[in-house]
């Protein structure tokens, strides 16, 4: 988007029809990323009848629209009852397990208000996943719909796997801030794009990414380790931010030697020894 928007500021007071958005973005390397401002660029066109607009419009209709689209649904969401309170989904499923057990310090009925609260997330789907008899649905209504299925344990070959999604908090920010301008990692960040394979490596007491070539590109944050009792399988770079010395904290400003750098965001996967 950096790029995308770096391109209109050439001449922000140009006029730029559809076709000049979509040469720009073709002129960046394909992502994910450049997918979604493509579908941005969709709606635009949607929303103007695909008339021409001046590049500061679009700038700011991009903004606009960026903020929006960053809070949308993708794929599977996963998470607890307590999280889900206040947020509306099309389609749920409430997993099976330990709806019958109070948390420590709560009563007998917590449970099953938490039930309540995830049954009530739903907008037009509502699955309920049990074992046995669910401990909140009784075993016979005409408002159940009971499914019943045999797993195939066979299509889940080998040992568990743990996805970790890609979070800033899971890297050290400030790492290629702190560099020397010819420190091999610069040159490394440098030529890495979103798609590209990444390993993880233990260096004295923190954990390292490293790309195809063996050359840093990143640090770990000091709190992060690995899922317990697991080993790396593989990984890939999910997102390059532009960090700013501004963004971090004023105490550490005096070990950093530029002014704005790049963060390599992984995504990884571990699985169970």
């Amino acid at each position: 988007m950096k790029m995308f928007i770096k391109a209109l500021r050439t001449d922000r007071s140009r006029i730029v029809s559809l076709a000049d958005l979509t040469e720009i973005l073709n002129s960046i390397p394909t992502s994910c990323w450049t997918d979604r401002i493509g579908e941005g660029l969709g709606l635009l066109a949607r929303e103007t009848d695909g008339r021409s607009l001046p590049a500061a419009d679009v700038i700011e209709w991009l903004a606009e629209w960026a903020r929006e689209a960053w809070g949308e649904q993708r794929g599977l969401k996963l998470l607890t009852a307590h999280r889900a309170k206040g947020l509306e989904f099309d389609d749920v499923v409430i997993l099976d397990g330990g709806w019958e057990r109070p948390s420590r310090n709560e009563d007998q009925d917590a449970p099953r208000r938490l039930f309540y609260v995830a049954m009530t997330r739903a907008r037009r789907n509502l699955v309920v996943m049990s074992n046995d008899n669910h401990e909140y649905l009784p075993t016979q209504s005409p408002a159940v719909i009971k499914r019943y299925v045999t797993p195939d344990l066979a299509a889940f070959p080998g040992p568990r796997r743990y996805f970790q999604s890609a979070e800033a908090r899971l890297v050290d920010l400030s790492f290629a801030g702190r560099q020397r301008e010819n420190h091999p990692a610069l040159g490394a960040i440098a030529k890495a794009q979103i798609g590209d394979p990444m390993t993880l490596v233990r260096e004295h007491d923190r954990w390292h990414m490293k790309d195809s070539s063996g050359r840093t590109l990143g640090r770990m944050a000091k709190n992060f380790t690995p899922p317990g009792n697991t080993r790396f399988v593989r990984g890939e770079i999910a997102a390059i931010l532009r960090w700013r010395k501004e963004d971090g904290d004023k105490p550490f400003h005096h070990t950093l030697k530029r002014d704005a750098w790049e963060i390599i965001i992984p995504e990884m996967v571990f699985e169970t020894l």
